[in-house]
């Protein structure tokens, strides 16, 4: 079993905890928060407080890290450096440049490293994979209330980024549509372009309800992912029937890839290749 270590003890990585200590042999935890983790992680935890300590202390394999968005290119760079396998929550940074480095840096040492766009790892989404056809319209929406720590962009939106990459790869053009300056902070929109597709991606982070939904467009039908379930379009009677339903966990089945590839030696689906294109999308969309 993949021995791990998790840094960060904040709202995530109190999510990744129990996950890692039933899917992994959970070695070390390393926070700031010390009698926090003491209460939480068990007598078999080893527990420290910087990175530096943990890797000299510790003989763990993997790292898991989820703390905040800023310091995650140097946590993954020193771990890679200690030669760690690297799991870090999304995104690995702002600069494409720089996922790009670690990327290359855990190829150069034989390691894994991987980026936590949770959505790619649903089984929903291999269904939509397998519709995709041209000309395509995907339409993504996802209304909640938090995540306000970091920016709405590289919290929120490059979820959706991550799974248009998936289904469709690096789109050919990127363009934010235009939001009032006293949204701007809680509501992200843009338009994606591929030869044969165009993808709506809207994110609103103060609404009043909690729904996620990626609709997907062909001739030949409509489909919508919602939650855990596709449902298709019946024009005819105007009504929407299920097709697919998942009860997997997400989190649990991007530790069981991240591990397996750990073993294998084979990339993950969210690996340094994968993440560097998606920052590229981010990055268009700043520069506008």
């Amino acid at each position: 079993m993949l021995r791990t270590a998790l840094i960060g003890l904040g709202y995530w990585g109190q999510r990744l905890l129990p996950k890692l200590q039933e899917l992994t042999h959970l070695q070390t935890l390393i926070t700031s928060r010390t009698s926090l983790a003491k209460d939480v992680a068990g007598p078999q935890v080893q527990i420290f407080d910087t990175l530096e300590s943990g890797l000299n202390g510790s003989s763990f394999d993997a790292i898991f890290i989820a703390t905040p968005i800023g310091s995650h290119y140097v946590l993954a760079r020193n771990a890679l450096e200690a030669g760690r396998h690297v799991f870090v929550e999304k995104p690995a940074s702002g600069s494409s440049t720089r996922i790009e480095e670690l990327s290359n840096l855990a190829a150069s040492k034989q390691l894994q490293f991987a980026v936590g766009y949770q959505f790619v790892y649903s089984p929903c989404l291999q269904i939509l994979y397998e519709a995709i056809d041209s000309p395509v319209t995907l339409m993504t929406s996802w209304l909640k209330t938090g995540s306000f720590d970091e920016k709405i962009s590289d919290n929120l939106a490059s979820h959706e980024f991550a799974v248009l990459q998936y289904l469709l790869g690096e789109p050919d053009s990127a363009i934010a549509s235009p939001i009032e300056p006293n949204c701007s902070e809680d509501l992200f929109a843009a338009v994606l372009t591929w030869q044969m597709a165009i993808a709506h991606v809207y994110v609103n982070r103060v609404a009043s309800l909690n729904r996620r939904a990626l609709t997907l467009i062909t001739e030949s039908q409509t489909l919508e992912w919602c939650g855990r379930e596709i449902r298709r379009l019946d024009r005819d009677n105007k009504s929407w029937n299920s097709i697919f339903e998942s009860n997997e966990d997400l989190i649990d089945l991007e530790i069981r890839a991240f591990a397996n590839s750990c073993a294998s030696g084979l990339p993950s689906l969210t690996d340094g290749v994968f993440a560097t294109s998606v920052a590229r999308t981010l990055e268009r969309l700043r520069e506008q």
